[in-house]
């Protein structure tokens, strides 16, 4: 599979294997060598097993479907990892409607998310990391399930700006409303690995 600056989809059937594989896979995507396997990954025309976990965390962008929040502010929880005074800022927390979020909380962005999130619904938590991810700037961004806990309307309005940006962006879902929004989709199943 080769991919240039576009969009795909990922559907998978079974979900037991489903979890088991991705993790399977982001093992091997940050693994700098592992016996047995076939292809290669490469990011923007360089091998992977040519480079530091640090250099492709910089290129990559993942975002789990459950991965959990640091025991901080809303604000500490997206600009972790970025560069300080990121210009993108503000149009990644309007984007995100983390505006939205905030202005219900009496502290704003300085409100506690508490341990893993635990302060914020499914869906808040989902915005706070795909604006995380956004704020970092990749060049490829992952997304697994990472909307699935946001309302139809948000998702698509989140899906079609993340598909105008010039990002490669590989989304691993099943819902048929994303399905509808990419260009390019590959099912991969337990019988087709």
């Amino acid at each position: 599979l080769r991919t240039s600056p576009a969009k795909y989809l990922r559907v998978r059937r079974c979900a037991l294997w489903e979890r088991a594989e991705v993790e399977r896979q982001r093992s091997f995507f940050f693994c700098s060598s592992r016996k047995g396997t076939r292809g290669t990954i490469k990011v923007h025309g360089v091998d992977i097993q040519n480079m530091t976990k640090k250099m492709i965390v910089e290129q990559v962008g993942i975002v789990p479907q459950d991965s959990s929040l640091f025991n901080n502010t809303i604000m500490y929880n997206i600009e972790y990892g970025s560069a300080p005074g990121n210009k993108a800022l503000s149009q990644v927390l309007s984007s995100m409607e983390i505006d939205e979020i905030v202005r219900t909380k009496q502290e704003g962005y300085e409100y506690n998310v508490g341990v893993s999130g635990k302060n914020l619904s499914g869906g808040e938590k989902q915005k706070v990391r795909l604006a995380r991810c956004l704020l970092r700037e990749t060049g490829i961004i992952i997304l697994d399930e990472a909307t699935s806990k946001l309302d139809c309307l948000v998702e698509n309005r989140i899906i079609n700006m993340l598909c105008a940006t010039d990002k490669t962006v590989i989304i691993i879902t099943h819902s048929p409303i994303i399905a509808s929004v990419l260009g390019r989709i590959i099912e991969i199943s337990p019988e087709s690995t």
